[in-house]
């Protein structure tokens, strides 16, 4: 009898392990960061430098639907964008800290010759975040949603 309380305690114990290490697993496999509007959820590259910034999605020809890039820069301030030797169609979406959007420009085109269009926001913003063209509408997103961030640090948390 005191054996048979040793294994169930034995087993107990061992299925707290399991579950535990489980949700640390699944934890860490959708930690991967991502930007929310609504339900709408998409997995973004982090760009922080100006290095990065500057070099975007330019050269992609092709962009995952549930994918984009999120630009974080230091300070709120005009930010406006523009598609030099970027490939594919993009909607960019400009937000404030609060992560409230604050302007949205829909299937900004490729630049097919100098000088680029340049795609200002009218506003300040903090962050910047680029999903393929059509994505905005196709899922309603609008100006005075707020936004969400999972997995990202540097003001996103």
């Amino acid at each position: 009898m005191k054996f048979f309380g040793i294994l169930v305690v034995a087993i107990l114990f061992g299925a707290i392990g399991l579950t535990l290490w489980y949700q640390n697993n699944k934890n860490s496999e959708t930690s991967e960061p991502r930007v929310c509007f609504e339900d709408n959820c998409f997995s973004v590259e982090i760009v922080d430098d100006s290095a990065e910034r500057t070099k975007g999605l330019m050269n992609r020809t092709f962009l995952e639907d549930s994918a984009g890039m999120l630009f974080l820069f230091d300070s709120e301030a005009l930010y406006p964008f523009w598609m030099k030797n970027t490939l594919i169609p993009l909607d960019m979406i400009w937000l404030n800290a609060d992560k409230e959007i604050v302007a949205i420009q829909e299937n900004a085109v490729p630049c097919e010759a100098d000088p680029c269009p340049v795609y200002n926001p009218g506003t300040t913003a903090l962050y910047v975040v680029e999903l393929n063209g059509g994505v905005v509408s196709a899922n309603n997103i609008e100006v005075g949603e707020l936004a969400r961030f999972i997995g990202i640090d540097n003001n996103g948390t």
